[in-house]
């Protein structure tokens, strides 16, 4: 009986405990998204700022780390882009943060990037001479988040 016992507390309490990582890293993910897309919309104003002052001058000897930079003539033409070759990119004037950045100033969105083949975070800011500079970054997933809080789960185990 007292075995019983034991076991059910045990297992109720690993029931909490599991329950418990999921609703902190549920917080945790949704908080860590929030200050990324903050982050890139500093950054993306900070961008914006730099190439109105030096136009493509300012890609030179550039380093963007993970960021990915994107400069879109107001046509939709790609002009220049940190990752791949602009000359064969497609027109991106369809793109949800395009059309806000062209409409509002600013706009950003979340999608499957075909050609990074990954999740990406975007935003667009629009320049005064109508081009609009593009910045994203790689939306982190839950595992990654669960990799990145394995030593803190540990201890907690």
């Amino acid at each position: 009986m007292t075995k019983r016992i034991f076991r059910s507390i045990c297992l109720a309490s690993l029931g909490v405990l599991a329950a418990s990582v999921v609703l902190i890293l549920g917080m945790l993910y949704n908080y860590f998204s929030n200050v990324q897309r903050e982050q890139l919309k500093t950054e993306t104003a900070l961008v914006a700022q730099a190439i109105a002052n030096e136009g493509s001058e300012y890609f030179e000897h550039f380093n963007t780390g993970e960021l990915r930079i994107t400069w879109i003539s107001e046509s939709g033409t790609v002009l220049y882009d940190t990752e791949t070759d602009s000359s064969k990119m497609e027109n991106h004037m369809e793109r949800e943060e395009i059309k806000q950045a062209i409409k509002n100033g600013y706009g950003e969105s979340s999608r499957y990037s075909d050609t990074m083949t990954k999740r990406l975070y975007y935003a667009a800011q629009r320049l005064s001479d109508g081009s609009v500079v593009r910045l994203s970054v790689t939306q982190s997933s839950v595992p990654a988040l669960i990799i990145g809080m394995i030593r803190p789960i540990c201890i907690v185990f």
